[in-house]
C-alpha cells in the first residue's frame, strides 16, 4: 500500500502541459529562429498515487496519475522544440501520429518551454492524428511546488506509512495465494 505518497502529496502541485488538439479545424506547427515547435495547455496538476501497488496480480494500474486542476492559466499555450522529421510527417496530409507519442518526443527533445516565438511562421497539421484514450499519456509533468515536501506532510506520511500501509501491506501479501487462482479462472473464462 501506498497511501503514505498520497499524504505527501497533499497540498502539491506541479506545473504541466497537456498535448492536445484545440477544437478547432486547424492546428499548427511553427517554424521560428531555424526550430520547429509544438504548441501545448499550460495546465495546473495534482499527483495520485494508486492506493495499492501490485507488481504481481494487478499490474495494470501501478503508476501515479495526474489530475489537471482548474485555474487561470487553462488558456495559454506555450512552445517546444520537435525534431524536423516529426514537423515534416505532421504537414504531410499522408501523415500519421498518436498524441501520446508526441508527448513522449516532446520530453526527449532537448530544449526549454518557450511562451512565445519570435518571427514564427505557422504550418496547418494535415497528418491524421490519434488521441490516447488516456489523458495522462499527453501529460508532461514539470516542477513541483513546493520542490520538497513541507514538513507536516513528512509527520503525517510517516504515520501513515506505519500506521495503515505496513500493516494493509503486509496482509495485502498474505493474501495473494488466495486471490491468485481467483484471478486466474476469472480471466481463463472471461478469455475464453
Amino acid at each position: 500500500m501506498q497511501t503514505n505518497k498520497n499524504v505527501a502529496e497533499m497540498g502539491c502541485r506541479y506545473e504541466g502541459k497537456l498535448v492536445e488538439m484545440p477544437n478547432c479545424s486547424t492546428w499548427n506547427i511553427y517554424k521560428s529562429g531555424g526550430k520547429w515547435y509544438i504548441a501545448a495547455k499550460k495546465v495546473e496538476l495534482k499527483k495520485h498515487y494508486p492506493v495499492i501497488r501490485d507488481t504481481i496480480l494487478y499490474t495494470e494500474n501501478n503508476e501515479p496519475t495526474y489530475e489537471i486542476l482548474p485555474n487561470a492559466n487553462q488558456h495559454k499555450v506555450c512552445y517546444h522544440p520537435i525534431s524536423e522529421g516529426t514537423a515534416q510527417v505532421l504537414m504531410r496530409t499522408d501523415g500519421y501520429a498518436d498524441l501520446g507519442d508526441l508527448a513522449e518526443e516532446i520530453k526527449s527533445t532537448p530544449g526549454d518551454w518557450v511562451e512565445t516565438l519570435s518571427h514564427a511562421r505557422s504550418y496547418p497539421i494535415r497528418a491524421h492524428i490519434e488521441c490516447p484514450k488516456d489523458m495522462n499519456d499527453r501529460l508532461i509533468a514539470g516542477a513541483r511546488t513546493p520542490e520538497k515536501t513541507p514538513f507536516g506532510n513528512q509527520v503525517l506520511s510517516g504515520i501513515e506509512l506505519v500506521l495503515i500501509d505496513t500493516p494493509g501491506t503486509i496482509l495485502y501479501n498474505v493474501a495473494i495465494p488466495l486471490m491468485a487462482p481467483i484471478k486466474f479462472f476469472s480471466e481463463f473464462t472471461i478469455k475464453y
